[in-house]
Parts: structure tokens; sequence; C-alpha cells
């Protein structure tokens, strides 16, 4: 399995096709709804706990700083993951 800077896996299914992967989101996507990170098939929000509780997202929650969120992620995306959660506001 191949493990990307900042994203080691909570949980994997099946043969380590589909994890789990949990990250505070950086502060330039606050704001932004959850449901955008989304990609069809590849990454999916299925969590995020903000100020100690947790909570399953609305289509129009927003981002707000500290939010730690769950992702489910195809494992032949998380390079994707990474590099989203990695870039910085205009880079």
């Amino acid at each position: 399995m191949l493990l990307h800077r900042h994203l080691t896996p909570e949980l994997a299914f099946g043969n380590g096709e589909t994890l789990l992967i949990r990250s505070e989101l950086p502060a330039y996507l606050t704001g932004r709804r959850l449901t955008e990170f989304d990609v069809d098939g590849e990454i999916r929000v299925v969590e995020v706990t903000r100020a100690g509780r947790s909570l399953v997202p609305a289509h129009s929650t927003p981002a707000e700083p500290g939010d730690l969120v769950t992702f489910a992620v195809a494992a032949t995306a998380l390079g994707r993951l990474s590099g989203f959660l990695g870039k910085e506001l205009g880079t």
C-alpha cells in the first residue's frame, strides 16, 4: 500500500482498495462546501469532527477552521487527495 505524506489510513477495506483517511483541512479551504471535495468514484467526505463533535456533512456544510475531515478514498486516488490537501491558495 502506498502512503503519502500526512495521509495515514485509519482503516482499509477489501484488499486495501478503499481507505478511510482523516486529515485536518488546510486553512485555504475554509468556507468551501465539504461536498466540493468529492470526486465521483474516487474521493468522498464521509464525516467531519468540529470542536470535538462528529457530524455527517449535509450538501451545504461549509469547511471551518480546525475541521478534521474523514475521507473515503480509492487507494488509486490517494496521490490526488494528497496533492489537493497539500496545495496552498494561488499555487
